[in-house]
């Protein structure tokens, strides 16, 4: 019974998982457009490349955007600004640690 209360909790945490990639991959379709599809590029030539970032900094940038707190910091603050400000803090996590995976 043990056993089969662990394979159960592995599958369910398997699927939320999965369902959590399945989203954060969702959300990044829309910044590869100029982040690129590995996230290799510089947006719109200005930004960095963010490919081969640790989740920690790309979380902290996706914050700064959304509270404004990053504005001085990029010429591009306004898009990112737009981009961010309906993300929850879990979405900006789950996004931050799919960003970090991109190779």
């Amino acid at each position: 019974m043990k056993k089969l209360s662990s394979i159960v909790l592995l599958v369910i945490f398997s699927n939320v998982l999965e369902a959590n990639i399945s989203q954060a991959a969702q959300t990044y379709r829309l910044c590869a457009a100029c982040h690129g599809i590995h996230a290799q590029t510089k947006a719109l030539g200005l930004s960095h490349i963010i490919q081969g970032w640790n989740s920690e900094k790309i979380l902290q940038a996706l914050r700064g955007y959304k509270n404004g707190s990053s504005y001085g910091h990029s010429k591009m603050a306004w898009i990112m600004r737009d981009k961010t400000h309906n993300l929850s803090d879990e979405e900006l996590q789950m996004l931050a640690n799919y960003i970090s995976k991109l190779k």
